[in-house]
């Protein structure tokens, strides 16, 4: 509320500012003109820029919907020529791209959290790029299930890397993960399935 209790005198004072510019104009004293002038516009500048200030806490406080398909499809694609593919994919599953309920499925998320959900997003694919095999795509999964919105991430690594490497604390992009999804109240998990490393993000 600080920022109101600051823009009121502010207006008080521009609009005294511009009643005495009225009065000057009719005794042409150019030097407080001129000063007249200067505090009508600094103080607009003022207006404007506390007015700028409330509008970003409101948006600071927004819940928006998303749309996650269009977020990780968008991520991936950006990813699609990095070089540590080496000539591998990043894919969506048969079963969301058939899927038109599930593409369509919006998530609920206050609008400055959504930056921290791509951070997440990015990270958990960058992870399945830098430790997998190279023999191999990467694909992308997506699943409604108890209520709640699931992306999951599955590449893969060889059987005798796995046990010793690839851990949640292992990683400095497992732990941003870990990090930011603490702070958005979500969770993730990391499991192994023969070769198969699946990175799931449960929202």
């Amino acid at each position: 509320m600080l920022a109101h209790e600051i823009i009121n005198p502010l207006n008080i004072i521009v609009g005294c500012a511009e009643l005495s510019q009225i009065e000057i104009n009719q005794i042409k004293n150019n030097k407080i003109r001129n000063y007249l002038d200067t505090i009508v516009s600094e103080s607009m500048k003022c207006c404007s820029l506390l007015e700028q200030q409330i509008q970003e806490r409101k948006n600071k406080n927004k819940y928006i919907n998303i749309n996650l398909f269009n977020i990780v499809n968008h991520i991936s694609a950006s990813l699609k020529d990095h070089p540590l593919l080496e000539g591998r994919y990043i894919y969506f599953s048969n079963d969301v791209t058939t899927n038109k309920d599930l593409i369509s499925k919006t998530v609920s998320i206050l609008s400055e959290n959504k930056c921290y959900l791509k951070i997440i997003i990015n990270n958990m694919l960058m992870n399945s790029i830098k430790h997998s095999s190279l023999d191999y795509d990467i694909s992308i999964n997506m699943k409604e299930l108890s209520g709640h919105l699931i992306l999951e991430i599955k590449n893969k690594i060889k059987s005798n890397d796995v046990s010793n490497h690839f851990t949640k604390s292992n990683y400095l992009g497992l732990n941003i993960i870990d990090s930011l999804v603490r702070k958005l109240d979500y969770d993730w998990n990391l499991t192994q399935d023969g070769d198969d490393i699946i990175t799931c993000l449960i929202i």
